[in-house]
């Protein structure tokens, strides 16, 4: 047994990562060590095991609303159901979630609409607060310059990311239709003043594609001097085969992949020496195909307004759902056989068509 163990975690040096991980989430999330002992999923989690049948998961990405104050360019509400639109999640679906599922302990606020602007923010706040969860939110910062609005997020979120793709203003306001670049970065300066009472955690959530990218070392320099570091994720394929508009966003994401290493090299050409260190662009000289690899519908997934349950969160739609919290439990879900269908072809590399794109 011991030597069984020996090969498989220290030989090829896994028990070292595992071990760096438990390190690292513990003190990212707010953890104990007890934690660590009496939940399965964080378990599993840490030690990178994959099975069709899985412990509930730690980890939840839940959709406070629909609701929006833009109309994004980029964005996938236009193509929601109109009687699914403009809403908010209740506060009983919340109560069942946590109810049937004791193991949560990670709980991400976003979906397709502005959660600052949920008509029961404050409610679903202080009910998760309520469940001792590591909280974290991503916004579009328009709502920032409301004092009520920041004293809310910094009470209760542990980590609040705000979306900026460009520094560019005109460039900005004709990706983020509605919103006024000035506004909203008069409105991250008034938070990131009064956090110095709370001290949370503030980053900024920057999609780099071909179109952007010239941007990022100016990006960098811009909210670093505000104290604020940048989050960079690459563009990626919301829509699937099965999808009418699925061509177009794969041609767009696409136009970014072939131009990666060329990307990579004018960020390292142009970056200054005092960053070079804190933001590693690795990821774009590797390939990142994430079937098989990615950790959504194992110890993660995303729930709709609505209680529908869905493996990740770029694959938030109805038409992707898995199951419903209205009509079964979490447990019964979780483990049904849509959920084992998707883990068995991450596992065993079969085709999937939610996941074949993805993130491309």
């Amino acid at each position: 047994m011991l030597k069984k163990l020996y090969r498989k975690y220290l030989i090829d040096k896994k028990l070292f990562r595992i071990f760096g991980k438990l390190i690292y989430y513990k003190k990212e999330w707010n953890l104990s060590w007890i934690d660590f002992i009496k939940n399965k999923s964080l378990l599993y989690f840490i030690f990178e095991i994959k099975k069709e049948t899985m412990p509930l998961p730690f980890y939840l990405q839940v959709e406070p609303t629909t609701k929006c104050n833009l109309k994004c360019e980029f964005c996938t509400r236009k193509t929601m159901s109109k009687d699914r639109l403009n809403k908010d999640i209740d506060l009983n679906l919340l109560e069942k979630i946590f109810k049937e599922n004791k193991n949560i302990k990670v709980v991400k606020l976003q979906g397709m609409g502005e959660p600052t602007i949920s008509s029961n923010f404050e409610e679903i706040l202080k009910f998760l607060k309520s469940k001792n969860v590591y909280l974290s939110t991503i916004i579009n910062g328009t709502t920032l310059n409301s004092e009520k609005v920041r004293k809310l997020l910094l009470q209760y979120f542990d980590h609040i990311i705000i979306s900026v793709d460009s520094i560019q203003k005109e460039k900005y306001e004709q990706i983020r239709k509605g919103a006024k670049f000035d506004n909203v970065v008069e409105g991250i300066k008034k938070l990131v003043k009064d956090n110095k009472k709370y001290k949370k955690k503030i980053s900024i959530n920057y999609v780099m594609s071909h179109l952007n990218y010239k941007e990022i070392p100016k990006t960098i320099d811009f909210f670093e001097k505000l104290g604020i570091p940048v989050g960079f994720v690459e563009v990626q394929n919301w829509k699937t085969p099965i999808d009418s508009e699925f061509f177009d966003e794969h041609n767009f994401v696409m136009q970014e992949r072939i131009i990666r290493e060329k990307i990579y090299n004018y960020i390292q050409q142009n970056l200054k020496e005092e960053y070079k260190e804190k933001y590693n662009f690795s990821f774009l000289m590797k390939s990142y195909h994430l079937k098989g690899k990615c950790n959504w519908g194992f110890y993660m997934c995303f729930i709709t307004f609505d209680g529908l349950i869905t493996p990740c969160c770029i694959r938030m739609e109805e038409k992707y759902a898995l199951g419903s919290l209205k009509e079964k439990s979490f447990s019964d879900i979780w483990n049904n056989k849509n959920f084992k269908k998707f883990r068995k072809a991450h596992l065993k590399r079969i085709y999937y068509p939610l996941c074949e794109y993805c993130p491309d």
